[in-house]
Protein backbone atom coordinates (compact mmCIF):
# COMPACT_ATOMS: atom_id res chain seq x y z
CA UNK A 1 0.00 0.00 0.00
CA UNK A 2 2.82 2.38 0.79
CA UNK A 3 4.45 1.76 -2.60
CA UNK A 4 1.08 2.18 -4.32
CA UNK A 5 0.52 5.51 -2.57
CA UNK A 6 4.02 6.70 -3.48
CA UNK A 7 3.24 5.82 -7.11
CA UNK A 8 -0.11 7.66 -7.09
CA UNK A 9 -0.62 10.19 -4.32
CA UNK A 10 -4.09 10.96 -5.73
CA UNK A 11 -5.42 7.46 -5.11
CA UNK A 12 -7.88 8.08 -2.30
CA UNK A 13 -8.78 4.43 -1.83
CA UNK A 14 -5.15 3.42 -1.31
CA UNK A 15 -4.50 6.38 1.00
CA UNK A 16 -7.54 5.57 3.16
CA UNK A 17 -6.70 1.87 3.36
CA UNK A 18 -3.05 2.58 4.18
CA UNK A 19 -4.15 4.97 6.93
CA UNK A 20 -6.37 2.26 8.43
CA UNK A 21 -3.78 -0.51 8.24
CA UNK A 22 -0.90 1.64 9.48
CA UNK A 23 -2.97 2.87 12.42
CA UNK A 24 -3.96 -0.69 13.34
CA UNK A 25 -0.29 -1.73 13.22
CA UNK A 26 0.80 1.26 15.32
CA UNK A 27 2.83 2.75 12.46
CA UNK A 28 1.61 6.24 13.21
CA UNK A 29 4.12 8.09 11.03
CA UNK A 30 3.00 6.10 8.01
CA UNK A 31 -0.65 6.63 8.98
CA UNK A 32 -0.04 10.39 9.13
CA UNK A 33 1.53 10.32 5.67
CA UNK A 34 -1.53 8.56 4.27
CA UNK A 35 -3.91 10.92 6.07
CA UNK A 36 -2.05 13.96 4.72
CA UNK A 37 -2.45 12.47 1.24
CA UNK A 38 -6.21 12.25 1.82
CA UNK A 39 -6.32 15.95 2.73
CA UNK A 40 -4.58 16.84 -0.53
CA UNK A 41 -6.77 14.80 -2.88
CA UNK A 42 -8.15 16.73 -5.85
CA UNK A 43 -11.23 14.50 -6.04
CA UNK A 44 -13.03 13.02 -3.03
CA UNK A 45 -12.14 9.50 -1.99
CA UNK A 46 -13.70 7.05 0.46
CA UNK A 47 -12.44 9.09 3.44
CA UNK A 48 -13.41 12.74 3.78
CA UNK A 49 -10.80 15.43 4.29
CA UNK A 50 -12.51 16.29 7.57
CA UNK A 51 -12.11 12.74 8.87
CA UNK A 52 -8.48 12.66 7.75
CA UNK A 53 -7.78 15.85 9.72
CA UNK A 54 -9.59 14.45 12.75
CA UNK A 55 -7.63 11.20 12.63
CA UNK A 56 -4.40 13.22 12.42
CA UNK A 57 -5.62 15.14 15.48
CA UNK A 58 -6.15 11.88 17.36
CA UNK A 59 -2.64 10.73 16.48
CA UNK A 60 -1.18 14.07 17.58
CA UNK A 61 -2.96 13.79 20.94
CA UNK A 62 -1.75 10.19 21.31
CA UNK A 63 1.82 11.37 20.63
CA UNK A 64 1.54 14.04 23.34
CA UNK A 65 0.90 17.11 21.18
CA UNK A 66 -2.56 18.37 22.23
CA UNK A 67 -2.04 21.79 20.64
CA UNK A 68 -1.47 20.24 17.23
CA UNK A 69 -4.40 17.94 17.89
CA UNK A 70 -6.69 20.91 18.56
CA UNK A 71 -5.45 22.70 15.43
CA UNK A 72 -6.14 19.65 13.27
CA UNK A 73 -9.56 19.11 14.84
CA UNK A 74 -10.42 22.72 14.01
CA UNK A 75 -9.35 22.09 10.40
CA UNK A 76 -11.69 19.10 10.41
CA UNK A 77 -14.54 21.37 11.48
CA UNK A 78 -13.62 23.87 8.77
CA UNK A 79 -13.99 21.08 6.22
CA UNK A 80 -17.20 19.75 7.79
CA UNK A 81 -18.87 21.92 10.43
CA UNK A 82 -21.28 19.06 11.21
CA UNK A 83 -18.56 16.55 12.16
CA UNK A 84 -19.71 15.64 15.65
CA UNK A 85 -16.58 13.62 16.39
CA UNK A 86 -14.40 16.71 15.90
CA UNK A 87 -16.58 18.76 18.26
CA UNK A 88 -16.40 15.98 20.84
CA UNK A 89 -12.62 15.73 20.43
CA UNK A 90 -12.22 19.46 21.07
CA UNK A 91 -14.55 19.38 24.07
CA UNK A 92 -12.58 16.48 25.54
CA UNK A 93 -9.45 18.61 25.17
CA UNK A 94 -11.16 21.46 27.06
CA UNK A 95 -11.29 23.60 23.92
CA UNK A 96 -14.15 25.92 23.01
CA UNK A 97 -16.10 24.79 19.99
Amino acid sequence: LNVALDADMQNGAVAAELADVATELGQLELAQKALRAVTMLKTPGPMSKAMAYLRQAMIARHLGDPRRGALLARKALTEDPQLVEARTFLQEQGEKV
